[in-house]
């Protein structure tokens, strides 16, 4: 069964861009409520180039805030992780058949 975060509502996250270098990296942040509820920042998501055909991929994300451990009881992170694997894989393939 495939799961993702639209059960815990359609934009329960709001988020903003806070840097943007393309083509290589850009930074987000998002809060549920009052940031000190809860924020997440992926701090980085970079686009290394390490061969002539290959490129390294690095996303990093923190988590803080007092709703920390209702969501992870909610299931949260476990869903968004998926999502993040679901995604770098998607990514993958997608430059591969470039």
């Amino acid at each position: 069964m495939s799961q993702d975060l639209k059960q815990f509502g359609q934009y329960w996250l709001k988020a903003q861009f806070l840097s943007i270098d393309p083509p290589n990296s850009f930074i987000w942040q998002g809060h549920f409520g009052a940031p000190f509820l809860f924020t997440v920042r992926h701090s980085l998501f970079i686009f290394e180039p390490v061969g002539e055909h290959q490129t390294r991929f690095t996303q990093v994300h923190q988590n803080s805030g007092l709703l920390i451990p209702y969501l992870a009881w909610r299931g949260v992170y476990y869903v968004s992780h998926q999502g993040y694997l679901d995604y770098n894989q998607a990514l993958k393939e997608r430059c591969e058949g470039m």
